[in-house]
């Protein structure tokens, strides 16, 4: 895993001048998950539940990561919107693994 962590910070600054879509995060959690879980950089497909709380997320289909993409990259400031890219990634549970990770 730390090996996995290294690759996505190089890949990061690698592309840090690449804009954020579907297509980045996904590499990114590809990188994350290489080798620890099943179909890493691929949306899940099978509903997840949320340790001491009743929350279930939505099992999220391509448009609806896309549109919540587009709406966070309108957003001015880069702090909110690196804080809503953590807090979406993170809540909807959009990875079989690895979302805290790839946000």
């Amino acid at each position: 895993m730390i090996k996995n962590l290294k690759h996505a910070w190089q890949f990061l600054f690698e592309n840090i001048d690449y804009p954020i879509d579907y297509q980045l995060i996904s590499e990114y959690n590809k990188i994350v998950g290489a080798g620890h879980y099943s179909n890493p950089g691929k949306l899940k497909s099978e509903f997840v539940f949320i340790s001491g709380t009743n929350y279930k997320p939505d099992i999220p289909n391509y448009e609806s990561v896309k549109e919540e993409i587009e709406r966070i990259n309108i957003l001015q400031n880069p702090i909110d919107r690196g804080m809503e890219m953590l807090a979406s990634v993170s809540r909807g549970q959009w990875f079989n693994n690895g979302n805290k990770r790839t946000a």
